[in-house]
């Protein structure tokens, strides 16, 4: 069994596989591997390490690839939903998507004293899911430019949107 456990950052993406993993199954936990490595504090980083951490990413998922006998947890914060499918693609793995809100995140963020830039990788992620942040400057240019309404278009039709608007039972054109 292969399952990739997806989510935005504090989601509960380790715990999760820590409840439903067996001893001696394969976990991929970034976070675990960057603290192993670096002897940093839980959840701190170094932007010194952030190519190694990519290399031996790299290496992991070909050592998964390399042994389709072993059971397989790939957690991952990705904010790209297709890499998110590519991964669960190249595995032959089942996807977990671990859904919260910005808050709560924010709120689990703080309950677990990470770093205050937690916060800014939270809100990056939820950002990356809902379409574009445009300050007032940002949607000035645009719409001299003529992006806005494409941007908005963007928005409006991602995946996410459209799915959120459905729970709603908002209908969407």
């Amino acid at each position: 069994m292969r399952v990739v456990i997806w989510g935005a950052p504090c989601s509960g993406k380790t715990s999760y596989v820590k409840r439903h993993a067996k001893p001696g199954d394969l976990v991929f936990d970034y976070d675990a591997l960057y603290q192993a490595i670096s002897f940093l504090p839980s959840k701190i980083r170094s932007p010194g390490l952030k190519s190694v951490m990519f290399e031996l990413s790299d290496a992991v998922h070909e050592i998964i690839e390399k042994h389709p006998e072993l059971d397989a947890w790939i957690i991952t914060a990705t904010k790209d939903k297709a890499r998110a499918e590519s991964l669960v693609k190249r595995f032959n793995a089942t996807l977990v998507y671990l859904e919260i809100n910005r808050e709560e995140a924010h709120e689990r963020c703080d309950k677990d004293n990470r770093p205050e830039i937690w916060r800014s990788y939270i809100d990056e992620w939820f950002d990356s899911q809902t379409g574009e942040t445009v300050n007032i400057t940002k949607a000035k240019e645009l719409i001299e430019s003529g992006d806005l309404v494409s941007k908005i278009w963007k928005a409006a039709n991602s995946e996410i949107f459209r799915k959120k608007a459905g729970e709603h039972g908002k209908e969407i054109i």
